[in-house]
């Protein structure tokens, strides 16, 4: 009985994406402002999944030439810096702070990021739903 109840756990885990508990949301794609083709960014668990376990992860790749600054992250003082040609893995968070304004509307939550590239300043946007 223990071993269908642990498969039967597994199962469902690995059916929510590795959502585990909480809830499962799907995020919109990233919008980025002014636009720029050399960042690959997602919102989701993946670039192939949507999912979204609790608050969403930017995450990608930073193609670009110039180094992508975000803001520091819950609890630092420095902001994140990712150097061209690099993976871009930022926990965002569910609460306003300097650099990230999260709204409500209806059924969607908008995770705004002040982002400088290079000298350039940029807003990324991720809806979850």
């Amino acid at each position: 009985m223990r071993r269908v109840l642990l498969a039967a756990s597994l199962v469902a885990a690995a059916a929510a994406g590795g959502c585990t508990g909480g809830c499962y949301k799907h995020a919109a794609p990233v919008s980025i402002v002014p636009a720029t083709s050399c960042l690959t960014l997602f919102g989701g668990q993946s670039a192939t999944d949507d999912g979204v376990c609790a608050v969403p992860q930017l995450g990608g790749q930073n193609g670009c030439a110039d180094t992508l600054t975000l803001p520091p992250l819950n609890g630092a003082t420095a902001p994140l810096i990712v150097a061209p040609g690099a993976r871009v893995a930022y926990p965002v968070g569910d609460v306003s702070r300097p650099g990230l304004v999260v709204t409500t509307t209806g059924g969607t939550t908008t995770y705004a990021i002040d982002a400088t590239l290079g000298t350039t300043a940029l807003t990324i946007t991720i809806p979850v739903h």
